[in-house]
């Protein structure tokens, strides 16, 4: 069976070192990344699959499931997976399809027919083309394939890059040039009209050429906001800033983690960019959980409280810093979550819901000052679910 981008990932039926699975069941309405190997105890797949446990976490964040394949039993892949832990430092988190029978292989093209029915006697050798990456869609379409030599590496770095770019393109109509970062300018495709770019596009795009334009992707815009601050610095300026100092330092390292980009500091509070919203919301909800550990046991007049906003917008670059409706959005958000909690808006939650664990409530349309249309809100319920239900999402 010959595979192309945009084909139908094959289904199967496979033992794994987490049990029976059924492909596309498996996959359920997520994005995949099945990547494969010649044989067990291969120098290059031992670092690689290290490696990919290392990445993980930021497969996670993107809603992907990762899966391995190796031509050779389970059981094998039992021993081997303590000698990618030993040796690269990290223990193999994810399932890998054990292959004996070479059917994932041959149904993946990895293979020819004429290979055989088993693994055994078989040397990395004779299976060197099962070397490829498939990233995978939730409608069970191949987006893009890599098959790589025995003697490279696979750039794990680099198929995030393209999970990013591949994922961008299934929700907007842009395409990412050479070289793309996530972040960066995107090119309009060629399918939509200037008139269509102009509605689609508020902020505008640039044309090199009519078949390219370029646009800025859309960016994550976080503010957060220490809750009383003003209040406190009256009683106690000197408290209050020791406090103000902490926040500070609890706050910036899980920006950075998250990738967060932190454009400027507005005394009690901050204004970020993320490159994504699932970022954005991740470093939220870190932050808040953080906070509220931090807060346990500590005197009422100690209580560190943040307040998040998040929107999802483009927005207008001005030398290191952004303007624009989305940040204005962003800002005027911020004030509808409670004291340690979280709000979002409708973009933020249509590009966020069931990629994360927490539950949304709806605040609702909700009129900001300067902004033309009204905006539906929604806040991130964090600890004890203790509210009606039907209030959920």
């Amino acid at each position: 069976m010959s595979l192309r981008i945009n084909s139908e990932a094959p289904d199967f039926t496979a033992e794994t070192t987490q049990g029976t699975i059924n492909f596309h069941q498996w996959i359920d309405d997520d994005w995949t990344i099945l990547f494969s190997h010649p044989k067990d105890f291969t120098p290059v797949c031992t670092t690689e699959l290290g490696d990919m446990a290392r990445l993980k976490p930021e497969f996670d964040k993107r809603g992907c499931k990762i899966i391995g394949l190796s031509v050779d039993p389970v059981s094998q892949h039992g021993l081997w997976s303590k000698d990618i832990e030993e040796t690269q430092g990290y223990a193999v988190n994810y399932p890998l399809i054990g292959d004996p029978e070479l059917k994932v292989a041959k149904l993946y093209d990895m293979l020819p027919a004429e290979a055989g029915d088993t693994s055994d006697g078989r040397s990395h050798a004779d299976n060197a083309t099962v070397r490829s990456v498939f990233i995978i869609g939730p409608d069970k379409k191949i987006k893009a394939m890599l098959t790589y030599p025995m003697t490279s590496g696979r750039n794990f770095d680099e198929i995030l890059r393209l999970l990013d770019s591949c994922q961008l393109a299934a929700k907007h109509p842009v395409a990412t040039p050479v070289n793309w970062k996530q972040g960066e300018d995107v090119i309009i495709v060629t399918s939509v009209t200037d008139d269509q770019a102009k509605a689609r596009f508020p902020k505008g795009f640039r044309s090199l050429k009519p078949y390219l334009r370029f646009t800025q992707q859309l960016v994550a815009i976080m503010f957060t906001d220490m809750v009383g601050y003003s209040a406190m610095a009256q009683r106690d300026e000197g408290s209050a800033l020791e406090l103000l100092d902490e926040h500070r330092a609890l706050l910036r390292p899980a920006f950075l983690e998250h990738q967060g980009q932190e454009v400027k500091t507005m005394g009690d509070g901050f204004l970020v960019e993320f490159a994504s919203a699932v970022a954005a919301v991740n470093c939220a909800v870190e932050l808040q959980e953080a906070l509220a550990r931090r807060n346990l046991g500590a005197p009422a007049d100690r209580q560190l409280q943040v307040r998040i906003g998040i929107h999802l917008a483009d927005v207008l670059r001005r030398g290191n810093d952004i303007v624009g409706d989305g940040v204005n959005i962003a800002a005027r958000v911020e004030p509808l979550a409670d004291s340690g909690g979280i709000a979002i808006t409708q973009q933020v939650f249509d590009q966020v819901y069931n990629k994360i664990p927490e539950t949304f409530a709806r605040i609702g349309k909700v009129e900001l000052k300067n902004i033309q249309r009204p905006m539906e809100v929604y806040s991130i319920i964090l600890g004890p679910k203790t509210r009606e239900a039907d209030y959920y999402i």
